[in-house]
């Protein structure tokens, strides 16, 4: 019955991932960090659509590694599809998605 439970309660919060993101970008991993930013993107209160997430919430939230996340954000990056800054005291790293560069690479 413990386990039922522990099934059940981990359903609940089921992440939306789209693959034709994953094949636009080339990359799962990017995808999922990508679809992951763009559901809290329309969540937070930054007019600007910054959003704070910590390589653990990721883990938490995504299973993806440092590892996962590092090759993403550069290549996240390179795409033009996520931005960082540093913010705060002390600096901490938040991102944002780019959905114009976005709708043009899934258009192509």
């Amino acid at each position: 019955m413990e386990s039922q439970h522990l099934v059940s309660e981990l359903l609940k919060r089921p992440i939306a991932y789209h693959s034709a993101v994953a094949k636009a970008f080339g990359s799962v991993k990017l995808a999922l960090m990508w679809c992951q930013l763009y559901y809290w993107s329309e969540r937070v209160l930054d007019p600007e659509g910054w959003v704070y997430k910590s390589q653990q919430d990721f883990y938490e939230e995504t299973g993806l590694t440092r590892k996962n996340l590092d090759s993403s954000r550069e290549l996240g990056k390179k795409l033009g599809v996520l931005e960082e800054k540093l913010a705060g005291n002390p600096p901490i790293l938040h991102y944002r998605i780019n959905l114009e560069n976005t709708i043009r690479i899934l258009d192509d």
